[in-house]
């Protein structure tokens, strides 16, 4: 039980793994689905400071990986140090139903080790990315809630996304500070999913967010933006 990839292997619906402190040099796949019922959860131990750190963790490109289940919440997690070219986070995508992210914080989630290098629009890190990539089977009942990503060279890309078919999601009580590009996004018609009928997140909201110091010297930068998205709701929000 010494790493975090053994925990997940073991999970089952109704189940939690707390992760006591310390630094784990891992990058992580969440192996199986809860039910609405019988969530799983992935959390800290009590107050402990449990740390995901990318440093010699091989080159996979998420730190946490959530692709196509259910009823996950991860809450309370420290997510760092993953530097190499389109570095992400956390990753969810295909078909996940029910997840919640929550409680955690990302930083040095960045596109190089080298702050500054010039980068290119294939020069990306998305420190929290949800990819509904699949034409016909929506992520809904999405939630990130309260989280903290500062610190993060994300290139062309943003700190916190959600893109193609998600259909239903809350964005809120996050704080998004010193970004070098965008801080949140709602995204549509990159041909995420491969149905164009489905390629838009929609039926969203994003509120009571803190998002300030997100600018770039190479592309147009914003607090909360909308790029393709439909019906969503933007409220209660300070961005500067």
């Amino acid at each position: 039980w010494e790493h975090v990839q053994y925990g997940l292997d073991q999970l089952s619906p109704g189940d939690t793994l707390n992760i006591m402190a310390g630094e784990y040099n891992e990058k992580v796949v969440v192996s199986a689905s809860g039910t609405a019922n019988a969530r799983i959860t992935i959390r800290k131990y009590g107050n402990d400071e449990a740390v995901l750190d990318g440093t010699g963790a091989g080159n996979d490109v998420p730190m946490l990986h959530i692709s196509s289940k259910d009823f996950i919440t991860i809450d309370g997690l420290i997510i760092r140090d993953n530097e190499m070219l389109d570095a992400q986070g956390i990753l969810v995508d295909g078909g996940s139903d029910g997840i919640i992210i929550q409680n955690c914080t990302l930083y040095n989630i960045n596109y190089s080790i080298n702050a500054t290098t010039q980068p290119t629009e294939t020069d990306n890190a998305q420190p929290i990315i949800v990819y509904g990539s699949l034409g016909n089977d929506a992520i809904s009942e999405l939630q990130i809630l309260n989280n903290e990503i500062r610190n993060c060279w994300t290139g062309f890309s943003e700190a916190l996304a959600v893109n193609g078919n998600v259909d239903g999601f809350v964005i809120s009580g996050n704080l998004v500070k010193d970004i070098a590009n965008i801080g949140i996004d709602v995204i549509g018609h990159e041909g995420t999913s491969p149905n164009p009928a489905t390629d838009q997140a929609r039926n969203g909201a994003v509120t009571d967010n803190t998002v300030f110091n997100c600018v770039s010297e190479y592309a147009t930068a914003a607090g909360i933006y909308v790029d393709g998205g439909k019906d969503i709701v933007i409220e209660r929000n300070r961005s500067y």
